[in-house]
């Protein structure tokens, strides 16, 4: 489960990364900077989180959670346009 949650991750900042890095070349609007605000919290707090953290406290970690589910409904929203944008165009 955790290496499942993992790719997820991995693939939402991944995605997200790309995704503000081509929207730069053409001139960042401020949903991008936003994307990449959160995407900076989440990387940070889970390199700080993972190297100075000793026990179980998750009390930082929680915190991102609702950073990454923003994330995650951006990409699978443009996931779902992409593809059913194809099919509209046929129309």
């Amino acid at each position: 489960m955790n290496i499942l949650l993992a790719f997820i991750t991995d693939m939402v900042i991944i995605t997200s990364l790309l995704r503000c890095l081509r929207k730069r070349l053409a001139g960042m609007k401020a949903r991008d900077i936003v994307i990449a605000y959160a995407l900076f919290n989440i990387l940070f707090v889970l390199c700080t989180g993972n190297l100075l953290e000793v026990g179980e406290n998750m009390r930082f970690r929680f915190m991102t959670i609702p950073l990454f589910l923003v994330l995650c409904t951006l990409v699978y929203g443009r996931w779902l346009y992409n593809f059913w944008g194809k099919f509209y165009k046929i129309l």
